[in-house]
This record gives structure tokens, sequence and C-alpha cells, in this order.
């Protein structure tokens, strides 16, 4: 795991500081051969009929590898159509789960598997948004079908769904990030691009996450380049509010303050680590020392082990990381040190900065 974690860090530092020019050699040619499958499947996929339903099928997703936003806003989705009354259903594919086949997380009322069973995204979204039916299942057909079958739903959220071309969706919503909308330039591997961003003008509504942390130029500038690729998109601004702390239940919550005037590590594995650290920056928040993990990272006691080590050398007070990582340690020996996850909400408007 630890050499993973190595390679991994090596891969995404050359990547964005542009270092080892033999080594972006090879990873320029390997991205040439990755589009290549990607545009041929997709033509191939596209071709066929697509999967119908009667429901109303949302699909959520990105163009590009990592951190866009893409539960906040599945999360926000969730509990705007709750509040019009709907029954919501939800399917993620459950990444770095052990999940098989098709897993019911949550029943509406109950939560019945665990992050390292289902995924950590599809375990957070079950504890926040209660009173929904989530699912995990690689074959999202099959998901929509029990949904609609076991349990009635009026509408289906699917998460990372944007490269998943076999079904028939009333809404494609893609998220990408202000700070690196085109996942700096490239295509996997040489970049983070997942498919062109030409494939954008198969979005019906593309949200601009993080967008109040970029100059108002340079969001202007990035609209009017989604617009030269879709005229036709909707184009929504999504910032992330954090007003709360809370612990390892979810439920307990705790104001911004308890942190004031304390020494606090960040620590987190996910997706967009840069994104994690920057905002406890801009939140004032005293960090004495960081570490980065995995997106998606199991962790273990050895892990614990090594945030308690630093905790001695650094005079830490408390750690501090998100919230999809804080539940997982509901599954391990309580840590010894106090641990706080940063609550997020999502805000959205339109594009005349009205909430939508």
């Amino acid at each position: 795991m630890f050499l993973y974690e190595r390679l991994s860090f090596y891969w995404i530092e050359c990547v964005k500081n542009e270092k080892n020019k033999i080594f972006l050699s090879f990873l320029s040619f390997l991205s040439h051969i990755y589009k290549l499958f990607v545009l041929r499947r997709r033509e191939k996929i596209l071709a066929l009929p697509k999967k119908k339903f009667n429901l109303k099928v949302i699909g959520v997703g990105n163009i590009v590898l990592g951190g866009t936003g893409k539960t906040p806003l599945v999360i926000w989705l969730t509990k705007k159509n709750l509040e019009k009354g709907l029954r919501v259903g939800i399917v993620f594919r459950g990444y770095a789960g052990e999940a098989r086949g098709t897993l019911l997380v949550q029943d509406g009322k109950n939560i019945l598997s665990t992050p390292y069973v289902a995924g950590d995204e599809a375990y957070l979204v079950s504890k926040k948004v209660p009173g929904t039916i989530v699912i995990v299942d690689r074959v999202k057909e099959r998901a929509i079908e029990f949904l609609q079958n076991e349990y009635n739903c009026d509408i289906v959220i699917l998460d990372d769904a944007y490269q998943y071309w076999s079904i028939k969706k009333d809404l494609d919503i893609v998220t990408i990030d202000a700070i690196n909308p085109w996942g700096c330039g490239y295509m996997f591997p040489r970049g983070f691009l997942r498919e062109p961003k030409e494939s954008l003008a198969r979005a019906n509504v593309v949200v601009i996450s993080r967008f109040d942390l970029i100059d108002h130029k340079d969001l202007l500038k990035l609209m009017q380049e989604i617009r030269g690729i879709n005229p036709n998109t909707k184009i929504l601004l999504m910032r992330y509010v954090f007003k709360k702390l809370v612990d390892m239940s979810l439920y307990r919550e705790y104001n911004l303050n308890v942190l004031n005037g304390k020494r606090i590590f960040a620590f987190c594995g996910i997706g967009n680590p840069d994104s994690f650290f920057l905002t406890c920056k801009n939140l004032g928040i005293n960090i004495v020392g960081s570490m980065s993990f995995p997106d998606h990272t199991r962790y273990s006691e050895k892990d614990l082990l090594r945030l308690y080590n630093k905790s001695k050398t650094l005079n830490v007070d408390a750690f501090l990381t998100t919230e999809k990582d804080i539940v997982k340690f509901n599954f391990l020996k309580s840590p010894n040190f106090l641990l706080y996850a940063l609550s997020i909400e999502a805000e959205i408007f339109s594009e005349g900065n009205k909430d939508v």
C-alpha cells in the first residue's frame, strides 16, 4: 500500500508540475492509446439503442479524474427532490468497496452496510440524506430496475454516469472544478481528462464547482469556453459552505471556533486533496501539518499509528479531515486523538448568481 501511495503521488506531482520530461513523454504515448480506446468504445455504444425506463433518470458525472464536486451535488439534488415529496433512489458504483452485484446500502429507513463494503461515497450519502434508497451496482440498468420494481422510485440519480452511455437519461449533468477544469489539459495518464473536453457537447447541465475561488474574469472566460463547446447547455455555479464540524457519527456537531488557537493536522484520502487543504487555509485554521492518502483509502490501524506519531512530533491538538474520510474511522479502533471533519454543504446558483 505504501508503494502504491508513493507511485500515485509521484505521478500526480509529475503531471501537475511538468516534472520528468521522459516520464511525461511515456505518459503522452499512453494517453493517445487511452483516448483511442475511449472514443472507439463510446462510438460503439452510442450506435446501439439506449435503454429507457419509465421513471426520471438523472446522471451526474465528470470528464476529469478526481474531486469535481459530484458527491455534494448528488446530496443537493437528492434533498431538492425529497422536498418535492418524490421517492428518490441513488445508484453508486461503489469505488474501493467490496460489493458485487446489487447491494442495498440504505432502504429508506436504515443503513445496511459499511463504507468498506459499499464504498465511502454511498455510505456518506446514506448518512447525510436519510429517507433515500441507496444502491451500489456497477450495472446501472439492473440497479434502476431494482429501484423501480422493489421501491417504486419516482426518480433515480446515477453517480458517475457521464461515461455510462447505454442508458437514456432525462438529464446529463457534468461537474467541473473551476480551479483545474480541464485536468491539466491532457487525457489520462498524461493528464486527468477521462474524455476530451469536447465531450461536454452531450451535457444538458454543466456545474462549475468552487467558482468563488477564481477571479470573475477567469470565470467568465471558462463559461465562454464551455459555451463554445455546447451553446445550449445550462451553466450552474456551485460553491461549498463550511459552517460546522462533525465527529465520526456525523450527527454530533461542533462550531468551527472549537479549533481557535489549536494546532491542527489535516489529512484526507480524496480525489483532490489540495482543495481540502486550501479550504482549511481559507477558513483560517492553524494547520501545522498535513498528509494525503490515495482516493478512497481503506484506513488501517497502521494509518492510525502514522497519524498518531505525527501528532507527537508536531504537538498537535486535533486532527481534521473530510466527511468522506471520517465515516471510515467508525469501523476501526477508536483513535487516540481528537478527530473532526469539516461538514460540507453545496450552494448552487444560476449564471446570474440567483439561487436555483
